[in-house]
């Protein structure tokens, strides 16, 4: 093998596969030596795939798998109850199943018109319908204050538990963990005290007195949800619409094409390298989102949060309209020579 491979001496390496078995026919051993080089050939291939011939489809596969993520679609289907229950929706649970069977519905429809429509138009409508539906959720956050008060109202009943919790015994944490429960406690009263103190909110401030029991405050806590709720109007449907609205565009668009359109953009050589460049962006910036989603609620208000998935989406349609080929009915060899790949 070594002197077949490295030492380019051909003759010498077949001398020694016929020591080695000196019935081998002069046929076989040409087979046999023939085999040792194309192996070491396909090696080689598969080893170059960081290359400048392969900078379009690498790049096409890493910013769609980045775009998949960046579109919120994980945190909005992981965080779905909680999210729900941000938009004033009595039964948060119900409506997050309704987003699940409106993913599957779409995503066999998607399938249906992958083939008719091409993965580059459906990538467009997809993103059309992730811009509407985020950007109207975004609005519908930052212009109704009652929004806010129902999020500030629910983190004070959730850390009011978790204090409950941990003084009756039923939760352990480390004692160095103890304070940052009382901490996420006392700032929740704050900020249902402030979100509720805005001018522009229609019902009456909040006042908590310093004493308050825990108890006392997570029945605050509810009643001023309720209350608050009555300022929300149609807005809670619209929300739950929306959302609806970005599964549909998502499981049609990016849901269907993105696993398509990575495998018919790199060569056989690099297909499941490409593939694996793909998965693997996909699943690091869904871990990242979902690890710091609940950091940034605690910072940012979710009709921010919503806009920077907006805005995330309007760079996507960008990119789709400026960047993206179409490769529907595209044979693989004239694709390769769209992206400037094929072999010379």
């Amino acid at each position: 093998w070594w002197l077949i491979t490295y030492a380019r001496q051909r003759d010498k390496g077949k001398a020694v596969f016929r020591q080695i078995n000196p019935e081998l026919t002069d046929t076989e051993l040409e087979k046999l030596v023939s085999d040792v080089e194309n192996s070491v050939t396909e090696q080689a291939m598969k080893g170059r795939f960081w290359t400048r011939r392969l900078r379009v489809p690498i790049l096409l596969a890493f910013l769609i798998a980045f775009f998949n993520q960046f579109s919120g679609i994980n945190i909005i289907l992981y965080f779905a109850p909680r999210l729900l229950g941000l938009a004033g929706l009595s039964d948060p649970l119900m409506a997050s199943i309704a987003l699940g069977i409106t993913n599957l519905i779409f995503t066999f429809a998607g399938l249906a018109l992958i083939d008719k429509l091409g993965r580059r138009t459906l990538l467009s409508i997809g993103s059309v319908g992730y811009i509407a539906s985020l950007g109207i959720c975004a609005w519908a956050f930052l212009s109704t204050p009652a929004f806010k008060v129902v999020s500030a109202a629910g983190d004070l009943e959730s850390s009011a538990g978790a204090v409950l919790a941990l003084e009756s015994g039923e939760r352990f944490v480390a004692e160095e963990d103890r304070p940052g429960v009382y901490g996420a406690y006392e700032s929740a009263k704050v900020a249902l005290t402030q979100a509720s103190s805005v001018e522009t909110y229609d019902g009456d401030p909040v006042i908590i007195p310093e004493s308050v029991t825990c108890t006392d405050a997570t029945a605050i806590a509810r009643e001023v949800t309720a209350s608050a709720k009555q300022f929300l109007g149609s807005k809670s449907l619209l929300v739950l619409c929306c959302l609806i609205g970005f599964i549909a565009a998502h499981a049609i668009g990016q849901g269907t094409v993105i696993w398509v359109f990575i495998g018919e953009i790199f060569p056989n050589d690099h297909r499941a390298a490409g593939q694996a460049l793909g998965s693997a962006t996909h699943w690091v910036c869904a871990a990242g989102l979902s690890f710091l989603f609940p950091i940034a609620m605690e910072h940012f208000e979710p009709g921010q949060l919503f806009g920077f998935f907006t805005f995330m989406m309007v760079l996507q349609l960008l990119w789709v309209w400026l960047s993206v080929p179409e490769t529907k009915n595209v044979p693989l060899e004239e694709m390769h020579t769209r992206l400037g790949i094929a072999q010379k």
